[in-house]
């Protein structure tokens, strides 16, 4: 499950633990793109970052300003990706943001 809002992305499997959270501020890139068959299923470093996916091979890539990485598997990456972008450029735009 991925969901994004209260200024984070956040993710977890199942019944919701483990979890991980990244602050959108932290977020400098997103695409949607696809995983390769090498790459897999579940969570585990991959030479592009952290994979976290139960399915398929469609994903987003999530690359944080420090410039490290995860891929977060996903049945709609485009709009993941949508949501993701819109969200980040609303925190950036919100007041707090700017102080």
């Amino acid at each position: 499950t991925v969901r994004v809002g209260a200024g984070e992305l956040h993710w977890h499997f199942g019944s919701g633990w483990p979890s991980w959270s990244i602050p959108l501020e932290h977020i400098a890139h997103v695409e949607a793109t696809r995983t390769t068959f090498w790459e897999g299923w579940g969570v585990h470093r991959t030479r592009r970052g952290w994979l976290y996916n139960v399915a398929g091979q469609d994903a987003v890539l999530v690359r944080r300003s420090d410039g490290t990485a995860i891929l977060l598997g996903s049945d709609e990456p485009r709009t993941l990706k949508n949501t993701l972008q819109a969200a980040i450029r609303s925190a950036a735009d919100s007041p707090k943001a700017q102080r």
